[in-house]
């Protein structure tokens, strides 16, 4: 697809919405590189290990997030609503 200059913003591209396992792979794989950075002796590179860690957390809140809706949509399913 291409970029339109004026145009009005894509929509939400429903073949690409990660799931909370997809986001804990993710998450993973970001907590791994770290580890990695840090053996390869890349642990003292401020800007790298700053970025990296930015990285982590905005992963861990999209897993966190997409977990907590995944429960609260399977409860929704299954009838069992919160009360309160």
């Amino acid at each position: 697809m291409q970029a339109r200059i004026g145009g009005r913003p894509r929509r939400c591209d429903y073949a690409s919405i990660m799931t909370a396992t997809e986001a804990r792979s993710q998450l993973h794989r970001l907590e791994a590189e770290r580890l990695d950075a840090v053996e390869a002796g890349l642990g003292g590179n401020t800007l790298y290990m700053t970025d990296l860690h930015n990285d982590i957390a905005a992963s861990r809140a999209l897993f966190i997030g997409l977990a907590v809706t995944e429960i609260a949509v399977l409860r929704g399913q299954l009838g069992d609503r919160l009360q309160g």
